[in-house]
């Protein structure tokens, strides 16, 4: 593969982590603690905005796989879709001037239109990775590039935003504007990333191959029907969401737990957030050539079972102070590389194993089922986290909390992710996909093109790949 196709392809990636990292850990802080929304309500307004993307995702999947637009079947989502989903992420983080029910409802409608929006980029573009190369080795590589840029839009996310409302509050701006300015800021860096890739990279048919046609209701419901009795698939989503949950609560309580908890500072925060992503660079290349040599499913099942055991024991070590919290992120840290560096490339596996067994190419439809678990993770996740704030006493606006609430947001950081973790690793430990496998697979399917080409059939349904890039021989 050629570098700057993987540059190209992986810089969406870090528009996607932005706005994904930023929505996910500042939404319901904002609604709050700045629009005022009582926690279980805010809780529902994005557990509904994740509901409304795990709806839309199958339905860009389906479209994207059998999309015959000139542009090609994955580009035209990222160049359509960008630009609204940078203005919609803005709205979401405007006080309008709404009362009474519609202080709730005008949150709701602009989240889920929101995610709809990002599933419409996302899904696409995940999918499109799994074309641009059928090598075991290279998908990893693949998504260890696209991780590289994802802890960018990371750092995007998650660090800018505490530096920047703070700072603009220094120079006189208020809450609510300090954080309009921010978001305008990432969002628009984040939609003009993706617009990138969609305008860099071009797509052409494989002379080999043909895509998909006929796309239908009839056609998406049978689709995921035939994916969904894969066993790997199954097996994997379990893993997803298990893993999701676990993420979701650590990732929407941390601002509470470094606020709140610990009573850090906005710099000091900012600087824990750095550190993360640091961290995520800085164990990229490590775990690719550890995923290369004793597989992505061994490193998967010992990432997430020892970091989930060190998270769940913190919270009877106790974290009472800046070093055990650093401990604990670094621990959890190693769990977010290897899950986000070799869950999409293990999802990219197993559309070799859906040609073998249905003898078609459907890598849209594959890879969104990990999208759709996560924003029903998601879902999970942060309604779990909003209901046991507010039964455990947690004071919407308030500057400081009970003891009780303290508890409650320090049992979601550390003893429940913890335990979804190891359970995690528990399912990952059946899941029958090793590199072994996946070769076995390639190589029975090379054999029976061959047989096809003898026959005169030669052209079987397919994917496309990028015009940048020379075809990968299915043997090595």
């Amino acid at each position: 593969m050629k570098n700057p196709v993987l540059l190209k392809y992986a810089v969406a990636s870090a528009g996607d982590s932005a706005m994904y990292s930023y929505v996910n850990t500042f939404w319901l802080f904002y609604l709050t603690t700045v629009a005022g929304i009582p926690p279980a309500a805010a809780g529902s307004i994005t557990a509904i905005g994740a509901v409304a993307y795990a709806l839309a995702g199958p339905f860009f999947a389906g479209w994207s796989d059998r999309s015959n637009h000139r542009l090609g079947r994955r580009r035209p989502f990222l160049i359509y879709s960008a630009l609204p989903l940078g203005f919609l992420m803005c709205l979401m983080f405007t006080k309008l001037p709404a009362s009474g029910a519609f202080h709730v409802i005008v949150p709701t409608l602009l989240g889920v239109v929101f995610w709809i929006l990002f599933a419409a980029f996302f899904i696409p573009h995940l999918a499109w990775g799994a074309e641009i190369t059928t090598d075991y080795n290279e998908r990893t590589a693949i998504r260890t590039f696209s991780f590289v840029m994802y802890t960018v839009g990371y750092i995007l996310g998650n660090v800018l935003p505490i530096i920047s409302v703070e700072g603009f509050g220094e120079n006189g701006m208020s809450e609510t504007s300090s954080w309009l300015l921010t978001t305008v800021i990432i969002a628009g860096a984040s939609a003009a990333m993706i617009l990138f890739t969609g305008m860099a990279i071009r797509e052409r048919p494989s002379p080999r191959s043909k895509p998909l046609t006929g796309f239908s209701l009839k056609a998406l419901v049978f689709d995921y029907w035939q994916v969904l009795k894969l066993r790997p698939l199954r097996l994997l989503i379990f893993v997803v969401v298990a893993y999701l949950i676990a993420n979701a609560l650590v990732t929407a309580d941390r601002m509470y737990v470094f606020t709140f908890n610990m009573g850090f500072s906005g710099s000091l925060i900012s600087i824990l957030m750095l550190l993360t992503g640091t961290l995520g660079v800085a164990l990229a290349v490590p775990m690719l050539k550890l995923a290369q040599r004793y597989d992505k499913r061994t490193m998967l099942i010992i990432c997430l079972g020892a970091g989930g055991a060190v998270t769940a024991a913190m919270r009877f070590v106790g974290v009472n102070d800046l070093p055990a919290l650093v401990f604990l992120l670094c621990a959890y840290g190693v769990t977010t590389v290897a899950y986000w560096q070799l869950i999409p490339a293990t999802f990219y596996d197993i559309c070799e194993v859906d040609e073998y067994e249905n003898h078609v190419k459907r890598a849209g439809t594959i890879t969104s089922t990990l999208p759709v678990a996560q924003s029903i993770a998601a879902a999970i996740g942060m309604q779990a986290l909003g209901i046991w704030l507010q039964f455990r006493g947690f004071v919407s606006g308030a500057a400081t909390q009970s003891a009780e609430a303290l508890d409650a947001i320090m049992d979601c950081f550390t003893l429940v992710p913890g335990v979804l973790l190891v359970i995690a690793a528990l399912i990952m430990v059946r899941f029958p996909i090793t590199k072994r496998r996946f070769e076995e697979i390639k190589a029975a399917l090379a054999e029976r093109q061959d047989a096809s080409d003898r026959d005169g059939d030669g052209v079987h349904d397919g994917g496309e790949r990028s015009d940048d890039i020379s075809d990968t021989p299915t043997r090595e």
